[in-house]
C-alpha cells in the first residue's frame, strides 16, 4: 500500500520526488529501503542522495527518494523551500516504531502538516504499526493530526494478512476512476476483508473497552521492567506506549533521535534479547515489544521473570 500511496501522490501533484525519514521503515521495495544519505544531516539540503541498504537493490530506483532527519522541522522546511515544487509527498511513521519507538517532538507532526499544505505536498502517514494499536483512530486520532493518505495493516486484520489505503476522496477517486492503477490478485479478498471487519467490530465494542485492557496490561509490563532495572542498577530504557514500546540500554533517556538510538549499547541489548528468546519471550530483534488483547496478567508475570534473568545475564 505504500507504493500505491506514492503513486497516488505523484498522480495528484504531477511531481516525482518524495521525502522519507532516517530510521523509518516503509517496506523492502527498492525505492523506500533506505535510511542513509551521502549528505546527512545539513541545511544544505540540495545535495541529498539516498543510498541502498540491501545487496541487489537498484540505486537508480532511489533517484526520487530523499532521506531527511526526523524530528527536525528546520531541515524539512529548508528542503521544501528549495524543492517543494518537485516534491509529491512526505511519508512518515507518526511514531518512529521501527527504530526505538521514538515519539514525535511536541508540535512536529502539526508543523509537518502545515508545511505540506503550504507547498502542496501530499502528507502520507504510515500507520502500519500504530494503526489500531494506539487506539481505534490510530496515531492520527491520538495526536489530532490527519494525513492526506493513511496506510494501515497488521493489527487491522487481527492476525490475517491485510493492508489498506485510506485518504481524501479527491485522492482516492484517482484509483476509483482507474486513472491510478492498483491491480492485484488479492485485492478485496473476501476472507481478509471479513477478518478486518470482525477485528474492527471487536475493537469498537463497548466504546473501545479492549484498549483499556491492553493499556493496563502493557503499562504493568513497562512499569515492572523499569522497576527491575532500577533494583539491579541496569541502564535499561523502556519507552513508548503500552501497546508498542521499545527496550534499549543507554544513559540518556528518553531516546529522541536516530543518532541517540545508535549510541545505545547494542551488545548488551543483544545479550538481553538472546536470553529472553531462550526462555520463550520474543520481542523483535530491534527490541520492540507488542502487547495485544490476548495477553493477561499471567503473561506479564512470566515475562517479568524472564526479564529479571535476562538483565542478570546481560550485566
Amino acid at each position: 500500500m505504500i507504493q500505491v500511496a506514492l503513486r497516488v501522490a505523484r498522480a495528484a501533484t504531477g511531481r516525482s520526488k518524495f521525502v522519507k525519514f532516517a530510521g523509518h521503515y516503509h517496506g523492502w521495495f527498492d525505492n523506500v529501503l533506505t535510511n542513509e544519505t551521502t549528505f546527512f544531516p545539513s541545511l544544505r539540503v540540495d545535495t541529498v542522495h539516498a543510498e541502498p541498504q540491501s545487496a541487489g537493490q537498484s540505486s537508480k530506483a532511489l533517484g526520487d527518494t530523499v532521506v531527511l532527519p526526523w524530528n527536525d522541522v528546520e531541515t524539512l522546511r529548508a528542503y521544501l523551500d528549495r524543492h517543494g515544487a518537485e516534491t509529491a509527498a512526505i511519508i512518515t511513521e507518526p511514531v518512529m516504531c521501527n527504530t526505538g519507538v521514538i515519539l514525535p517532538a511536541s508540535g512536529y507532526l502539526e508543523d509537518m502538516r502545515r508545511l505540506c499544505d503550504v507547498y502542496g505536498v501530499i502528507f502520507i502517514i504510515d500507520e502500519v504499526i500504530t494503526g489500531f494499536r494506539l487506539g481505534l483512530s490510530g496515531a492520527q486520532g491520538l495526536f489530532g493530526v490527519a494525513g492526506d493518505l493513511g496506510v494501515f495493516a497488521k493489527a487491522l486484520g487481527g492476525g490475517v494478512p491485510i493492508a489498506a489505503l485510506t485518504g481524501r476522496e479527491s485522492l482516492m477517486s484517482l484509483i476509483a476512476t482507474g486513472a491510478v492503477n492498483h491491480s492485484g490478485t488479492y485485492n478485496s479478498n473476501l476472507i481478509t476483508v471479513a477478518a478486518a471487519i470482525a477485528t474492527l467490530d471487536a475493537l469498537a465494542a463497548d466504546h473501545g473497552a479492549v484498549f483499556s485492557r491492553i493499556q493496563a496490561i502493557g503499562q504493568a509490563l513497562m512499569d515492572g521492567m523499569r522497576a527491575l532495572a532500577r533494583a539491579g542498577g541496569d541502564n535499561l530504557i523502556v519507552q513508548g506506549y503500552p501497546s508498542v514500546f521499545n527496550t534499549a540500554f543507554g544513559d540518556n533517556a528518553p531516546i529522541a533521535s536516530l543518532s541517540a538510538y545508535r549510541q545505545c549499547d547494542k551488545a548488551k541489548q543483544r545479550r538481553f534479547l538472546d536470553v529472553l528468546l531462550e526462555v520463550g519471550i520474543r520481542p523483535t530483534d530491534r527490541g520492540t515489544w507488542f502487547v495485544s488483547a490476548a495477553h493477561t496478567e499471567l503473561e506479564v508475570e512470566n515475562t517479568l521473570s524472564a526479564v529479571r534473568l535476562a538483565l542478570e545475564a546481560s550485566r
